[in-house]
C-alpha cells in the first residue's frame, strides 16, 4: 500500500487512521498491555485516548507518535499491522480444487468427473455455512433466553442485551454508568467501571435506583475489540435457604413501605463496605470514607456506643454461623438503636451481610407490622 504522507507531517487519509487505531487495538490485545497505561506512559488522557480508539476523536501526527513511542512500535508499522486485519486472510483447510485443464483437451467421461467434483465442493461451501448460520441462531436464541440479566460491552460500550437485562435497562450503545446514578460512585469514584476500564474481572454489589444487585464481569480480546460480560444479579436471588429469602424479602416490603429511608450499609464477603446510605451516615455522623471496612464498622461501634462489644461480637458471629440476628443497643447520646444483620448467601457460602439499623421509633412500627 502506498500511504499518502509516508506518515510525517501531513495528516492521514481516513483509511490510514482507521488501520492506525485498528493497529493500536491489535497491539494492546497481543501483547497484554492495558489501555490506560499505554496513554499514560505517553502522558495522555486515558479518557481523549478511549475516545480516539472509538472513534469519538481524531489525532494529530504528535499525538500518534508519542501513543506509538510509549509502545516501542513505528507508526507506519501500527498502520500495517491495523491493514492486515482488515485484509482477507486464506480460509484454513480450504477445498483444493482440481488445476484447471482445457476442457476441449479432456475426456468427455473426465469432464463429467470434474464437473461432479466442483458440485461436490460447493456442496459442501454451502452446507458449512447453513451449519454456521444454524450455529448462530442457536446461541443467540440460547442468549437470549439465559434466566440472568446479561450484557455484552465491546470498547466500553454496550454491544448485547439479552431479555431479562433490557427489562431492568435497554442501553445499546450506551456506556454502562449510564444505567446507574450512584452518588457514592460519582463522589469517590465507581471500582466495577475502573475493573471495566483496565480490563479486569470483578465481583461487586452495589444499589442501582431501590434495588441491591451484584455485578459480576469477565474480559476478553477478540479481532481488535475489548469485550466485557456483565451479568446482574438481584441480590435476594442470590440466596439459596429460602426461611431466610422469605425474612428478608418480608422486613425489605416494611422498610420500602416506611415514609423515611432506614440507616443501611451492605459489606461483602471479604468485609469489604459496597454500599452505605445517607441516612446511616447521619445516624452515626460519620463521612463516607470513615467506613470503608468491616474494621472501620467496629471502630464506629466502639465510639458512639455504650457497651460496644455485644454488637460487635454479633455481627461476628453472623459472619461466622451465616445466620441472621437481632441486638438493642444506646447510643452515647442515650438514643436507642436496634441492629438488624442479615447474610446474604449463594450456594450455601457468605456472599455479603446487609446491617439495617431502626431507631426506637422504627423498631416500634416494625415489631406492630410484625404482629398484623
Amino acid at each position: 500500500m502506498e500511504y499518502k504522507s509516508q506518515l510525517k507531517e501531513a495528516e492521514m487519509t481516513k483509511q490510514e487512521h482507521d488501520d492506525w487505531i485498528a493497529g493500536v487495538r491489535k497491539h494492546i490485545a497481543d501483547n497484554g498491555l492495558v489501555q490506560k497505561e499505554v496513554a499514560v506512559k505517553a502522558g495522555k488522557s486515558p479518557v481523549n485516548f478511549s475516545k480516539v480508539l472509538n472513534h469519538h476523536s481524531g489525532s494529530s501526527p504528535k499525538y500518534r507518535k508519542q501513543i506509538c513511542d510509549a509502545m516501542g512500535v513505528s507508526e507506519i508499522d501500527m498502520v500495517r499491522l491495523g491493514e492486515s486485519e482488515r485484509m482477507p486472510r486464506v480460509i484454513p483447510q480450504a477445498i483444493a480444487f482440481p488445476k484447471p485443464i482445457p476442457v476441449d483437451h479432456m475426456p468427455a467421461d473426465e469432464v463429467v468427473h470434474l464437473l461432479s467434483t466442483v458440485s461436490a465442493s460447493l456442496s459442501t461451501v454451502s452446507s458449512s455455512f447453513i451449519k454456521t448460520d444454524a450455529r448462530l441462531k442457536y446461541w443467540m436464541q440460547m442468549f437470549e433466553a439465559l434466566p440472568l440479566p446479561v450484557i455484552v460491552l465491546r470498547d466500553s460500550v454496550v454491544y448485547s442485551q439479552n431479555r431479562k437485562s433490557r427489562a431492568i435497562w435497554d442501553g445499546i450503545g450506551k456506556y454502562l454508568c449510564d444505567g446507574c446514578n450512584d452518588q457514592a460512585c460519582k463522589d469517590f469514584g465507581c471500582d466495577i467501571k475502573d475493573a471495566l476500564d483496565r480490563g479486569r474481572d470483578i465481583e461487586k454489589y452495589k444499589k442501582i435506583g431501590t434495588d441491591y444487585y451484584k455485578v459480576q464481569t469477565s474480559h476478553f480480546s477478540a479481532n481488535a475489540h475489548e469485550y466485557n460480560i456483565v451479568i446482574i444479579t438481584p441480590v435476594n436471588e442470590c440466596l439459596t435457604i429460602s426461611d431466610n429469602l422469605a425474612k428478608i424479602n418480608e422486613e425489605r416490603r416494611f422498610l420500602a413501605s416506611n415514609p423515611f429511608e432506614c440507616p443501611e450499609y451492605y459489606a461483602d464477603a471479604d468485609r469489604r463496605v459496597s454500599y452505605v446510605n445517607d441516612s446511616f451516615l447521619q445516624l452515626f455522623d460519620l463521612d463516607r470514607e470513615d467506613l470503608q471496612t468491616t474494621d472501620d464498622f467496629h471502630i464506629m461501634l466502639s465510639r458512639k456506643l455504650f457497651y460496644f462489644q455485644n454488637v460487635a461480637k454479633t455481627a461476628d458471629e453472623v459472619r461466622e454461623f451465616k445466620k441472621p440476628a437481632e441486638i438493642t443497643a444506646k447510643l452515647k447520646n442515650n438514643r436507642t438503636v436496634h441492629f438488624m444483620f442479615r447474610p446474604h448467601l449463594k450456594n450455601g457460602e457468605l456472599a455479603g451481610v446487609m446491617v439495617v439499623v431502626l431507631t426506637a421509633e422504627m423498631h416500634e412500627l416494625f415489631n406492630a407490622k410484625k404482629e398484623d
